[in-house]
């Protein structure tokens, strides 16, 4: 429940004064990077504005470590720089064409030559890559399926070329025989349209570029408000109650990294019991008490007040998880502006009665290197069978793509960065062109964002899933770019977390006169074995044994595959 109130509580925070670790604690790493990377990779942009901004039919999922808000806004300004730039182009070989047609076809196959050119000499170099570096011959079949298609356009575009250059001298003579053969043969105007494009290139990539430099060092992020679907976007990524979608329920927290559970039955610590009656007809505490005392528990590692043991970046809260098919039943806690005494209640309610479509977690987030990487643990405790049900998992976010820290690199902002940055623009001029195919797009975009201002999910609608998606936090990660010791803080993070819990655990069945020699049989098989998948991939566990009373037999060697 502290959940939705802290991060609603968190724009504020963003933007107020306070010491150096403070403003980069408010100011993520992560945040400021994606927003580099709408303005840089407009794929990772698109998806932004249409998974997220337009998606009105799906929650919004939880932003670990990182504030949407921001980049949703950063995400748009990039749109209408872009298409401001598409439109400028689209006009200027509108009118070209009206006035002078075979003039335009001139620069227009001029360009496109520059861009087969390109593209020819780029497979080039695949080329000779693949005969130095033996790479596979599906790469080798690709860059020649390549080639061919660029020469088909470069001998298009020269064949387009000829024909417009003869037509306009052959015009051009026989009206005004005495002009210049410059523009005879079609030179003048066709380089004149270029010089147009050129200059929209020009103006565009250093605005582009000027922004980019804003982005960098500790830059804060103010509040804005930004409407009804800016303000519906800030209330879905903080809510404490997360509707996901398929197999997805920690959407947006990332990679798993260790996943445990196991059932602890509850006997009590003295008397002699008969083995039908071992168990408590009533367990001696609430799952309340227990989430409570683990909670505390958690809480003091970060509340410690010595600065070398504390860990810093530590944020533990409630977090209800729902099946999007079936959220239906939690429709009003659902709404954009829960009050706390709806939001505590209905966490109490699942947390009492556990059901098939939620499930309570305790959220225990660890931000670390400056909000590049983010490790969250969620346990998950509930008493029934008459027993205890322990579930611990490890989701781990790790640094945004090296491609959206350009602004963090030195001699990639200021003035020199805008200057290179035109020249990129002049150098893709003839992707410029293509990109006026955009514009096709563009309704579609506008007409989604215009109803994306009421929010779908809180319709009731049969059949419908409204569960989260898409998280543009993952969307962002490069999962082979983090470095070895970014490796190990998730590790490490998570394995302070797991200790503190399965000590609380333990002392708290102690005191309320469990018997404890069955848990701790199974929190060292726990802490002494374990699998962890550092990611997407396979986990090849062959030769272990995992779990009580296993045992390897490797004398008839590895078993044939299935």
């Amino acid at each position: 429940r502290g959940l939705w109130m802290a991060r609603q509580a968190q724009a504020a925070t963003l933007a107020s004064p306070g010491s150096p670790a403070d403003r980069a604690h408010s100011a993520p790493a992560a945040t400021r990077h994606m927003c580099v990377g709408a303005y840089i990779d407009r794929g990772f942009r698109e998806q932004i504005i249409r998974e997220v901004y337009n998606g009105r039919d799906h929650r919004t999922a939880p932003s670990y470590g990182f504030d949407l808000i921001p980049v949703l806004i950063h995400s748009w300004r990039a749109w209408r720089l872009e298409f401001y730039q598409n439109l400028a182009v689209l006009t200027v070989l509108l009118i070209s064409l009206v006035r002078l047609p075979l003039e335009t076809i001139i620069a227009v196959c001029l360009l496109f030559i520059w861009y087969a050119i390109r593209g020819i000499v780029r497979c080039g170099v695949g080329i000779v890559a693949y005969f130095r570096y033996r790479k596979s011959i599906s790469e080798y079949e690709q860059l020649r399926a390549r080639v061919k298609v660029s020469s088909f356009q470069l001998l298009g575009s020269c064949i387009g070329l000829i024909i417009a250059t003869v037509a306009t001298f052959v015009t051009a003579r026989r009206h005004n025989p005495l002009e210049g053969w410059p523009s005879r043969a079609g030179l003048s105007s066709p380089l004149l349209i270029l010089l147009l494009i050129g200059c929209i290139t020009v103006v565009v990539s250093a605005i582009r570029q000027v922004k980019l430099n804003q982005l960098s060092g500790s830059h804060e992020f103010r509040v804005q408000r930004g409407g009804r679907r800016l303000s519906t976007i800030r209330a879905q990524q903080s809510h404490p109650f997360t509707v996901y979608s398929t197999f997805k329920p920690f959407i947006g927290a990332g990679a798993n990294v260790t996943t445990w559970s196991f059932a602890q039955r509850l006997i009590p610590a003295t008397g002699i019991l008969t083995e039908t009656s071992r168990e408590y007809d009533s367990p001696p505490f609430t799952t309340k008490q227990l989430v409570m005392s683990l909670r505390k528990s958690i809480e003091e590692l970060r509340q410690d007040a010595n600065p070398e043991t504390r860990l810093r970046g530590l944020t533990v809260e409630d977090q209800v998880f729902v099946e999007g098919t079936h959220s239906n039943p939690y429709r009003t806690i659902l709404n954009n502006d829960p009050t706390p005494t709806i939001v505590s209640s209905d966490i109490d309610k699942v947390m009492d009665e556990p059901r098939d479509v939620a499930r309570h977690y305790l959220t225990c987030e660890v931000v670390s290197w400056y909000g590049e990487v983010v490790t969250t643990v969620f346990v998950h405790v509930s008493l029934q069978g008459r027993s205890l049900y322990l579930e611990f998992a490890t989701y781990a976010l790790t640094p945004t793509r090296q491609a959206f820290h350009v602004v963090d690199q030195v001699g990639e902002t200021g003035a020199g960065a805008v200057a290179r940055s035109v020249g990129r623009g002049l150098a893709g001029l003839p992707d410029i062109l293509l990109g006026t195919r955009e514009l096709l797009m563009v309704p579609r975009d506008l007409w989604a964002s215009f109803r994306a201002r009421n929010d779908g999910t809180l319709t009731a609608k049969r059949g419908i899933n409204i569960g989260a998606e898409f998280s543009a936090r993952e969307a962002s990660v490069a999962w082979d770019e983090e470095s070895y010791f970014q490796f190990r803080d998730i590790l490490k993070h998570s394995k302070i977390i797991e200790r503190k819990i399965i000590a609380t655990v333990g002392d708290f069945l102690r005191g309320h006169g469990v018997d404890t020699s069955e848990f701790w049989q199974r929190a060292t098989v726990v802490l002494n074995t374990g699998v962890i998948n550092a990611g997407p991939g396979t986990v090849n566990i062959t030769g272990s044994a995992i779990g009580d009373f296993a045992t390897v037999n490797t004398e008839g060697g590895a078993p044939a595959p299935k």
